[in-house]
């Protein structure tokens, strides 16, 4: 189960809205208002994505990312594939302009 606490910590070290982590975790702010105020207790699902968002932005060992990337990337693995695939060409785009 996750420790609500945790969130809020993890939350305030990295300077996040609880906009920016309901959407990397896929919930709606509002809801997670409600978690974070303890006026509602998250299910399965939800709990589950609090934990794997905690786990994403938790402190880098040696071959893991830094939060603040591992973040990022917790929120682009939940975008739609059509999204992700325009990010890639727009990364593809920015490689080929620096390798000039």
């Amino acid at each position: 189960m996750t420790v609500i606490g945790d969130v809020q910590k993890r939350m305030d070290e990295l300077g996040l809205t609880q906009a920016e982590v309901a959407f990397a975790c896929g919930i709606t702010q509002p809801h997670l208002s409600k978690i974070l105020s303890c006026k509602v207790k998250p299910g399965p699902k939800t709990d589950r994505r609090l934990a794997e968002w905690l786990a994403a932005t938790s402190g880098p060992g040696e071959d893991e990312p830094a939060p603040d990337l591992a973040a990022l990337v917790l929120r682009l693995s939940r975008l739609a594939p059509t999204k992700r695939m325009q990010i890639m060409h727009l990364l593809e785009t920015i490689e080929g302009i620096v390798r000039r």
